[in-house]
């Protein structure tokens, strides 16, 4: 069993919510990105899941969230690509782990979501609520 083994407590986790929805670009990019990694034998299922239990802030995280940031440890794991490649590709991250961007009660604009932004690990999009 693990973390994400929640069958029958329904209490304490509420109900599933069942309601098809649409998927933004980058969901689809990030599935579509599993699949070829999983048909060219540079990631497993177990991998996946390994990988998303172990990550930091996991459960706060969306489910695409964090396929891609399980994939992205994955791939560096294995030498499939390395974080200086993602650095390169992408920046460098503007925050590490344990830093403080911000205080209780402190106003913040939120900027919309550009599905061709990089996310990083651990990664915290803006939640879907505050667009409504």
């Amino acid at each position: 069993t693990g973390v994400h083994d929640i069958g029958g407590l329904e209490e304490e986790f509420g109900p599933i919510d069942l309601r098809e929805h649409g998927y933004q670009l980058w969901e689809m990019q990030v599935h579509a990105t599993l699949v070829l990694l999983a048909q060219r034998g540079l990631l497993t299922t177990d991998e996946l899941r390994r990988s998303v239990e172990a990550l930091p802030g996991h459960t706060s995280m969306s489910y695409y969230h964090r396929w891609a940031a399980g994939m992205t440890a994955i791939c560096i794991e294995r030498g499939t690509v390395s974080a200086a490649d993602l650095n390169i590709a992408h920046g460098e991250p503007e925050l590490s782990v344990g830093q403080q961007s911000l205080v209780a009660c402190q106003v913040v604009r939120v900027r919309r979501e550009d599905s061709r932004v990089r996310w990083r690990k651990p990664h915290l999009r803006t939640p879907g609520y505050l667009f409504g």
